[in-house]
């Protein structure tokens, strides 16, 4: 097998052709002689300020230098257009003949800098087109360099093998004059180096990776789209609520009256947000909270009075349970002349429950019986944040010939907060592809001295590590008012402010939000701080943590009671043995 470097190809990579042939390279044993280079840059090139060659080969005594064009080619009028499988079309005046050519030349005029003419290295080049036939013949180029569909029959080396064969016939001059090794010229085109990152560095990696792999998850609304009523299942980060808009988005673009319903009010207001950018006039799409829908409508039906008079000496939990759903039911039937023709329900765990789905029947064409609608839901760890899933009403809607599918590919979380959001929970955290920064635990004496580290923590991100302020969130088991870094009278630092339904999409400059993880759930950020945990035990315990532990991308601290490193060591005993 060649030596790839990197060992791994770069997420940001789009190009489907690219990564194949990565993996023919690497896994040919045939080319164990070679070490190849992935989109090599060149600083110096001969006529652009800055070049790059999608693969270097370099063997012994030879390099090669490949282009790779994936999808549809086209030559037009002398400009070059290449269309990927996503319809995507690129127009170059550059041609991929020219372009690997003078790629190479760039390169053998930087080496024959560094170590003089007599390096002893045979240079050659090659097109690769996988995807296309290409029989097209012409002055510009030789169709012994071109690898094709046809080539993809066989192995990845035999090409290789041809190439080089064909830039020795070509230069039968050369002779290899150097003892300079392939080590010093792999080491001079990409060689090793260390030097230390400030956090910031390795968050921003890991958060590229993670984008690659959240659009990967797309594929489940493909796989699903022939069905009229399904049931996405998943733990937190595995892109629920990100489903959740770009499902709206696709009814947007066939022109379906789509209305988007949430639990969490600060969620609710992201998905405001999002839903908004897609569709501006609000024609088509409507996203809110289920409370402030069912409010708004209450109000607009001129039922408001009559739902306070009502609510007297009503519990919390009667009121949102009972007498909000069924004055709505009420109200919808009285204005919704219009119902929608889809319905879209995310954090589908916390309104599952008879009263929501007997008033939810009132907005959408068909009912929930034969009409169009999709449920995002967690039935695990953030179900009993809540207690308000109901298996009853899950089966209920299963029984309506719901399609289900289960979400298994974490694209939030890092390895490192995956593992130890389920070691601390006991939850499982989906499966996940993105190594990031090792979690962090700080235990703590008393109040006062977890205040004052949470402080010390806060202002080292921000002043010596360089993260942005908005890309922090403080989060504790407790109210905002109640937590530590507020209650025990230490001098709090002055970019903390308590999130709200006006600044949780856009913090103000320089400010850190801090909410409580109850109010945070749907969320998520850069760096999670959570702080003042003191308890591992029971089910409210375990799905708080397991909530405010994955609503980290890629770096999360921990503020915990000291009187846990026991249990904690127990805890990770235990999650050793079930693996």
């Amino acid at each position: 097998m060649a030596k790839m470097i990197p060992t791994y190809i770069n997420p940001d990579v789009q190009s489907g052709a690219e990564r194949k042939l990565f993996e023919l390279i690497r896994d040919s044993k045939e080319l164990n002689d070679y070490t190849c280079l992935h989109s090599l840059g060149i600083a110096r090139h001969v006529r652009k300020r800055q070049g790059e060659i999608d693969f270097v080969l370099v063997g012994n005594g030879i390099i090669l230098c490949l282009e790779v064009k994936g999808g549809r080619v086209i030559r037009k009028d002398g400009a070059w257009f290449f269309k990927d499988r996503y319809g995507q079309e690129n127009k170059k005046i550059e041609g991929p003949f020219e372009q690997a050519s003078t790629g190479m030349y760039s390169l053998k005029k930087d080496l024959e800098a560094k170590f003089g003419l007599n390096h002893g290295y045979l240079f050659g080049y090659g097109v690769l087109f996988p995807d296309i036939q290409f029989n097209e013949d012409s002055p510009e180029w030789d169709k012994d360099i071109v690898y094709d569909v046809d080539d993809s029959m066989n192995p990845i080396h035999k090409y290789i093998e041809k190439l080089s064969h064909y830039w020795k016939q070509r230069t039968p001059s050369f002779t290899k004059q150097s003892a300079i090794s392939k080590s010093e010229i792999v080491n001079y085109f990409r060689g090793d180096f260390e030097m230390a990152t400030r956090l910031w560095s390795d968050i921003a990696k890991a958060e590229g990776e993670i984008i690659y792999f959240t659009n990967e998850q797309y594929r489940a609304l493909d796989q699903m789209e022939g069905n009229s009523r399904v049931i996405f299942t998943g733990a937190a980060g595995t892109g629920k609520t990100l489903l959740a808009v770009e499902k709206a988005r696709r009814l947007f673009y066939s022109k379906q009256k789509t209305l988007i319903l949430c639990f969490n009010k600060f969620l609710g207001v992201r998905l405001c947000k999002e839903i908004s950018a897609i569709d501006p006039s609000g024609d088509y799409l409507k996203a809110n909270s289920i409370h402030k829908y069912f409010s708004q409508v209450i109000d607009t039906a001129g039922l408001k009075d009559n739902l306070n008079r009502q609510a007297a000496g009503k519990t919390s939990q009667e009121f949102y349970n009972e007498l909000l759903p069924s004055i709505f039911a009420t109200a919808a039937e009285k204005i919704l002349k219009e119902k929608f023709d889809c319905l879209i329900i995310d954090e589908g765990q916390d309104l599952l429950n008879e009263n929501y789905l007997l008033a939810l029947d009132y907005v959408l064409k068909g009912g929930l019986k034969d009409g169009y609608w999709t449920v995002f839901l967690d039935q695990g760890g953030q179900a009993k944040l809540f207690n308000r899933f109901s298996l009853e009403s899950y089966d209920y809607l299963k029984s309506l010939g719901a399609s289900e599918y289960r979400l298994d590919l974490n694209v939030r979380n890092t390895l490192q907060i995956a593992t130890q959001a389920s070691i601390v929970s006991g939850f499982p955290a989906g499966k996940t592809r993105v190594e990031g920064p090792k979690v962090e635990y700080k235990l703590c004496s008393n109040e006062d001295e977890m205040a004052l580290q949470v402080a010390e923590l806060i202002n080292k991100l921000v002043l010596d590590e360089s993260v942005p302020s908005s890309s922090i969130t403080l989060l504790s088991r407790r109210n905002t008012g109640s937590m530590s870094i507020f209650a025990t009278g230490i001098k709090v630092p002055r970019c903390l402010i308590e999130a709200d339904e006006m600044n949780i999409i856009n913090p103000p400059p320089g400010r850190i939000l801090c909410a409580s993880a109850q109010a945070f759930k749907g969320l998520e950020n850069n760096v999670i701080i959570y702080t003042d945990v003191d308890s591992f035990m029971g089910d409210f315990s375990e799905s708080i943590n397991y909530v405010a532990m994955t609503r980290a991308k890629e770096k999360l601290y921990v503020f915990l009671d000291k009187k846990l490193k026991f249990e904690y060591q127990e805890r990770i005993k235990s999650f050793t043995n079930i693996q």
